[in-house]
C-alpha cells in the first residue's frame, strides 16, 4: 500500500547572517553551478546517505490523509532519501484512541511496516498533547487518580501495541508555554507538573524498556525563558530518577522580509550544547524553514538557505544531536499556509530537488 502523501496537508504542529550580493540563479536556471551539484568523489548523494556518515539519521513526517496521483515516486524518494519516518497525525491520541474504548492501528502500523521495509527507524509523536485529542478527553474535570489512570491506559495500549518497533516515541509533546510555564492542561492541571511528568516517562519506558523518550517542544532552539525551564524540569526531573533519554527540538524557523529572522550557528551550538550537557540525546524533530507569508526574493531565499545551513551545521558539531527530521517532503503537504508561498521544505510538489536540499547535502557533509 502506498504511503505517498503529496497535496496539501495540515499538521499539528530562526540561521545565520543576512546575505548580501548579487542575485544568484537557481539550480532551476542554470543546474551546472556548484551549489547544484552533490558532493562528489567518495561522498553520497542522499541526505540519508551523507547523515549516516557521521552516525545521525535523517528523517521525514508522513501524512495519512492524503494522496497523490504519483505515489510510486513519492514513496521512492521516501525510500531513496531518508532513514527516518514519523507520522505527523496518526499516533496522536485522537487518531489512535477516538474512543476510550477503541483502538484504531490502520495507519500507524501501515507508516511502521513501510519503514521497516525499508530498512528506515520510526519515530512515534505523540503520547501527550494539549491538541487532537478525542472528546471523551476535553473539558473534563477529572480527580488526580481518573486522570492517571487514563493517562496511563493510552500510554499502556498504543506503546505497547507498537513494542519493539518504535526507535523514540516523544512522550510529551509542548509541555511548557511560551512564557517558560508549565501549560495549563488536564493532565497537568489534575496531576500537578511533577506527578504528570513521572506518570508518563515511566508508564512509557515500562510498556517498551528499548524505546528512547523524549521531550518535544519548540521555540527551545535559541535562549529564552522557555529554553531555561525546559532545562530546570529536565535537571529536577532526571535527578529523580524520570527516563527522559532526549530532547526534541521542533526547529520551525522563519525567514521575515528582509531576509533577518535567523540564529546564527553559533546559537544554536549553544543550545545543543546545553542539552547534550543533561545527557540528553538531540533530534530536531519538525525542521522547516518559512518564508514569509508574501514569499521571498533573492535575499529572503539566501538566508533561508544559510538558516538550513546554519541549524544543521550546529547539529553536526554536537555528537549527541543524532537525528534531523524535516517536517514533511515537497511544500504542498506543509502545516504552513501556503506552503507553496513559504517554500519551508526540500521539494517541490512536483517532487524536484530544490536548491535549499542541496544547501542541507551539503551541510551534512
Amino acid at each position: 500500500m502506498a504511503l505517498a502523501l503529496v497535496a496539501t496537508a495540515t499538521l499539528a504542529a530562526c540561521g545565520g547572517d543576512t546575505p548580501t550580493g548579487p542575485k544568484n540563479k537557481s539550480c532551476t536556471e542554470d543546474p551546472t553551478q556548484v551549489k547544484c551539484q552533490p558532493p562528489t568523489d567518495t561522498f553520497p548523494s542522499t541526505l540519508k546517505g551523507m547523515a549516516a556518515r557521521t552516525g545521525r539519521y535523517f528523517g521525514a513526517s508522513i501524512y495519512a490523509g492524503f494522496r497523490s496521483a504519483n505515489s510510486a515516486a513519492y514513496d521512492a524518494i521516501l525510500a531513496r532519501e531518508f532513514s527516518m519516518l514519523v507520522a505527523g497525525n496518526d499516533m496522536k491520541w485522537d487518531a489512535v484512541q477516538p474512543r476510550r474504548d477503541a483502538y484504531n492501528w490502520f495507519w500507524g502500523d501501515s507508516m511502521v511496516a513501510f519503514a521497516l521495509r525499508n530498512g528506515m527507524k520510526m519515530r512515534g509523536h505523540t503520547l501527550t498533547w494539549h491538541n487532537q485529542v478525542p472528546a471523551y478527553i476535553r473539558s473534563q474535570n477529572w480527580s488526580a487518580d481518573t486522570a492517571r489512570v487514563v493517562l496511563t491506559e493510552h500510554i499502556n495500549g498504543v506503546v505497547t501495541h507498537f513494542q519493539g518497533r518504535i526507535y523514540a516515541w516523544d512522550v510529551v509533546n509542548e509541555p511548557i508555554d511560551d512564557s517558560g510555564l508549565l501549560r495549563d492542561t488536564l493532565f497537568a492541571r489534575s496531576l500537578g507538573g511533577t506527578a504528570f511528568f513521572e506518570t508518563v516517562f515511566r508508564s512509557a519506558r515500562a510498556a517498551d524498556p528499548a524505546a528512547l523518550l523524549f521531550w518535544n517542544d519548540y521555540n527551545l532552539e535559541t535562549p529564552g525563558p522557555k529554553q531555561d525551564s525546559t532545562v530546570a524540569w529536565i535537571t529536577r526531573l532526571k535527578a529523580a530518577g524520570v527516563p527522559i533519554d532526549g530532547i526534541g527540538l521542533q526547529a520551525h524557523l522563519a525567514i521575515t522580509a528582509g531576509g533577518s529572522g535567523a540564529a546564527a550557528q553559533q546559537v544554536y551550538f549553544a543550545t545543543l550544547q546545553r542539552f547534550a550537557s543533561l545527557g540528553l540525546k538531540i533530534h530536531l524533530t519538525e525542521l522547516d524553514v518559512r518564508l514569509p507569508v508574501e514569499g521571498g526574493g533573492t535575499v529572503e531565499l539566501q538566508a533561508q538557505n544559510q538558516a538550513w545551513a546554519n541549524i544543521i551545521g550546529a547539529c553536526r558539531l554536537v555528537s549527541a544531536c543524532e537525528a534531523i527530521v524535516v517536517w514533511g517532503v515537497n511544500d504542498g503537504e506543509s502545516w504552513l499556509t501556503p506552503g507553496n508561498v513559504r517554500k519551508p521544505l526540500l521539494f517541490t510538489d512536483d517532487l524536484s530537488k530544490k536548491d535549499v536540499y542541496y544547501t542541507v547535502l551539503n551541510a551534512l557533509r
